[in-house]
C-alpha cells in the first residue's frame, strides 16, 4: 500500500528508521507529530529484521494507526546499513533522511531541510545534544570550500539526500558510509541556523569512521583526518556583557578568556547561540570576533565578541518563539568548539510589534524572555521617574521606564499591583522609551507596587505612599533591616570549690562583750558566771 494521504500527494521527504535491536519509537514519532510539515508531506519507513518482528518496535508503531508510516521486515538484513537500504527501496519521498530510534527531530527540521533542498543534492543539518562529539565550522554557516562541505556531508548525522542519489547507493545514507554519494560531485547545502536533530538519546556517540577512504578525494579525506584528530581541551569564560537596545535589536558585547589554542591553530570564529532549553531549539547567529592578546605560555588569549539579536526576525525571518532563550558565546574552528554561557546583565527590555521582550538573569546566566513568560517587562523602576496628577478621571500615575525601548505608537496593556489590588495599566511610547500609565487609588498607608506585562508578575522595589489626607507619592522601598541577635545576659563565672576544705575561722567578738580581754580575744567567763549566781539568789529571796 502506497503511504499517500488523500491518494494524490507524493511525500516530500521519507524519514527512514533502521531498527537493529528492539526499541520504542514513541519519542521519535512524537517529534515527527510536532513537525511543521503537514502529515501528507512526509512519510516514515521503519525497517526491522524479520527475526524481530513488529513487537520489537513497541505498540505505538505496530498498532498501525498512522497513515504515513510503513513497516518493512527484511529477511536478509541484519546491520544498520542493510536495514537502511531495505527502507529506501519502498520509500516514495523526493528526499531521504536517515535517523536512529533514539533521535528526535526539532519542530521545523523537515520544513527547513527541504526548503534548502532545491539548490543542492545533499543538505547538511546541524545536530545538538552532544557537545564536542563532532565539531565543524561548516555546520555553523561559516564560509567553506567545496571539499569542506562534502566532508561534512560524509560525517554529520543529519543529512537530507535526494532519493535518486540514495537509490543508486542505498547503503550509503548513514554517516561514514556516504563516500559513494560524492562520486558524482553532488552540490551540498547547509542548514546552519536551525538544528535538524537532537542527539541527546545517543549519549556518548561519536562520528563513525569512513568505511572506505579510497572513495574520497584528497581534500575531503584530509578534512576528515583534521576533524577526527584529537585536539587538546579548550576552555572559554566571559565577563559580564554590555547590553544595549538599538532600533529593536539587542546589541551584545562581551570580553573573555580563551585557553588551549596552540600556536599553529587557526583562530576560532565567534557565533551567538540562542538556545530554547525546553524544546532544545538552537539558533546560530554570526558574531564579530576580536582577539585582544597574542597569548601566553598556556595559550590563554583575550577575546571580544560582538553580536546583535533581533527578536522580531531571527535568521529565517520569523520572530523568536515565545519562551525563555539562553544566550551563549561560542568559538568554533576545525576540530575546536568552545562553549560558554554569557553572564547576566542589567534588566532591560523592549516592546516590539506589540510583544514584550525582556532581558532577565537566571543563575547569573543571560536569557532573553520573548513574551515575558518568566518576569514582567517592568522589572525595575526608580521613584524619581514617577509622577502623580489628579484629574477628573482620577489619580494618574505615570512612571517613565528608561530601560524599556518602545516603538512609536506602542500601547501595551498590562496590570499594576497595589498590594493585593490589581488595576489596569498600559505602556506607551514617549521619546523612544516606555511610560507606564495607570489610575491608582487606595486607603491611607503604604503598599508595594508590582507589574504584569506579559504572563508573569514581578514586584518592584517601590511603594505607593497614601497620606491620611489622600496625598499620594511613590517612594523607594526601605531596605530590609536585618534582625538583631537576641541579647545574652552575662553570667558571672563560677568560682571553683577547693578540693581540700579549709578550717572555718572563729568569728571575732566585739570588745563590748569582752571587758576583760582585748577586742577579738577569747572571752573571760569567770566574772559573768559569778554575777549570774548572785542574781539567782536574789530572785529566790524576793520571790513571794
Amino acid at each position: 500500500m502506497t503511504p499517500e494521504v488523500n491518494g494524490t500527494r507524493t511525500p516530500r521527504v521519507s524519514v527512514i528508521v533502521p531498527v537493529v535491536e528492539p526499541a520504542d519509537l514513541a519519542g521519535l514519532l512524537g517529534s515527527l507529530d510536532r513537525q511543521s510539515l503537514r502529515l501528507d508531506e512526509f512519510e516514515v519507513v521503519v525497517a526491522v529484521p524479520a527475526s524481530l518482528g513488529p513487537d520489537a518496535i513497541g505498540p505505538t508503531v505496530s498498532a498501525g494507526r498512522r497513515p504515513n508510516l510503513r513497516l518493512v521486515a527484511d529477511e536478509g538484513a541484519a546491520s544498520e546499513a542493510e536495514l537502511a537500504a531495505a527502507a529506501i527501496r519502498p520509500a516514495t519521498g523526493d528526499w531521504v533522511l536517515a535517523v536512529r530510534p533514539e533521535d528526535r527531530l526539532l519542530p521545523r527540521s523537515l520544513e527547513l531541510l527541504t526548503g534548502r533542498a532545491p539548490e543542492a543534492d545533499l543538505v547538511v543539518g546541524r545536530s545538538v545534544g552532544l557537545a564536542g562529539a563532532f565539531t565543524d565550522p561548516v555546520v555553523f554557516g561559516l564560509p567553506a570550500p567545496a571539499d569542506d562541505l562534502r566532508a561534512a556531508a560524509v560525517r554529520e548525522p543529519a543529512v537530507l539526500i535526494r532519493r535518486g542519489l540514495a537509490a543508486a547507493a542505498p547503503v550509503a545514507v548513514l554517516p561514514g558510509e556516504r563516500g559513494p554519494l560524492l562520486a558524482a560531485g553532488p552540490a551540498v547545502a547547509v542548514l546552519a541556523g536551525y538544528p535538524a536533530l537532537d542527539l541527546r538519546g545517543r549519549r556518548r556517540w561519536q562520528p563513525a569512521p569512513v568505511s572506505d577512504p579510497s572513495l574520497l578525494s584528497g581534500g575531503v579525506a584530509e578534512r576528515l583526518r583534521t576533524l577526527d584528530a584529537r585536539h587538546p581541551p579548550v576552555s572559554l569564560s566571559w565577563d559580564r556583557p554590555t547590553l544595549r537596545w538599538t532600533e529593536g535589536r539587542l546589541l551584545i558585547e562581551a570580553t573573555g578568556r580563551f585557553t588551549g589554542l596552540a600556536a599553529d591553530d587557526a583562530e576560532p570564529t565567534g557565533v551567538l547561540r540562542v538556545r530554547e532549553p525546553a524544546a532544545g531549539t538552537e539558533l546560530i547567529l554570526p558574531a564579530r570576533t576580536q582577539w585582544l592578546s597574542a597569548g601566553d605560555a598556556e595559550g590563554s588569549r583575550g577575546v571580544r565578541l560582538q553580536a546583535e539579536l533581533d527578536p522580531r526576525s531571527s535568521w529565517d525571518g520569523r520572530p523568536l518563539e515565545t519562551a525563555i532563550h539562553q544566550l551563549y558565546g561560542d568559538l568554533v574552528a576545525v576540530g575546536i568548539r568552545a562553549q560558554a554561557p554569557l553572564r547576566g546583565g542589567a534588566p532591560s527590555g523592549a516592546v516590539l510589534d506589540g510583544r514584550p521582550v525582556g532581558v532577565v538573569t537566571i543563575d547569573d546566566r543571560l536569557h532573553l524572555d520573548a513574551g515575558c513568560v518568566r518576569a514582567s517587562l517592568v522589572q525595575q523602576a526608580d521613584a524619581g521617574d514617577a509622577s502623580i496628577t489628579d484629574s477628573a478621571r482620577g489619580t494618574l500615575l505615570r512612571l517613565t521606564l528608561p530601560r524599556i525601548v518602545a516603538e512609536p505608537g506602542t500601547d501595551l496593556a498590562g496590570e499594576i499591583g497595589l498590594g493585593g489590588l490589581r488595576v489596569p495599566a498600559r505602556i506607551v511610547e514617549q521619546d523612544g522609551v516606555g511610560v507606564l500609565e495607570a489610575y491608582v487609588s487606595g486607603l491611607s498607608g503604604r503598599v508595594q507596587l508590582s507589574t504584569r506585562f506579559g504572563t508573569a508578575r514581578t514586584p518592584l522595589e517601590l511603594l505607593l505612599d497614601v497620606s491620611p489626607i489622600g496625598r499620594m507619592q511613590v517612594i523607594p522601598r526601605p531596605a530590609a533591616v536585618p534582625p538583631k541577635e537576641p541579647a545574652v545576659a552575662a553570667v558571672p563565672p563560677k568560682v571553683a570549690k577547693p578540693t581540700t576544705p579549709q578550717p572555718a575561722a572563729a568569728a571575732p567578738k566585739p570588745a563590748s562583750l569582752n571587758p576583760v580581754g582585748p577586742a577579738g580575744a577569747a572571752p573571760v567567763l569567770t566574772a559573768p558566771r559569778t554575777a549570774r549566781a548572785v542574781y539567782r539568789r536574789i530572785r529566790r529571796l524576793i520571790k513571794p
